[in-house]
């Protein structure tokens, strides 16, 4: 089998955002190794929706689940994972939970101060010149 290379000049180049988007999952990753995509996606769903999830109720998992389209039980299980983890995986300590101060049946979800430092890591990898 006899593999073929493209003239350099019609290689695709990608800009530093890549770079800095690698950075950035390399972070998370150096934090858990294991961690997956879905937790990683999770965490940063919950970075872009600091606002609501910075309120004083913070954000309903239930609604969580219906935005990123996951069942409630596989969302239930990556939070474990960003929060104390489970059976033999320890947690990141970067999310908690608590009851809704209103309605006890509604689970919240706020973020840890460790949380927030990665955040803040990733945050400037991105501005980082890399």
């Amino acid at each position: 089998m006899m593999f073929f290379f493209n003239h350099d000049s019609n290689v695709s180049t990608f800009s530093d955002k890549l770079k800095r988007f690698e950075a950035a999952i390399g972070a998370i990753a150096s934090h858990k190794h294991n961690i997956t995509a879905a937790n990683m996606r999770l965490f940063i769903y919950i970075a872009n929706n600091i606002d609501r999830i910075s309120s004083k109720k913070g954000l309903p998992l239930t609604q969580i689940s219906r935005e990123l389209e996951t069942p409630y039980a596989t969302l239930v299980r990556q939070i474990d994972l960003l929060e104390n983890g489970y059976g033999k995986y320890a947690g990141l300590n970067w999310v908690e939970r608590g009851l809704d101060t209103e309605n006890p049946r509604i689970r919240r979800l706020r973020l840890t101060d460790q949380g927030i430092a990665i955040l803040k890591e990733i945050e400037r990898l991105f501005d980082a010149n890399l």
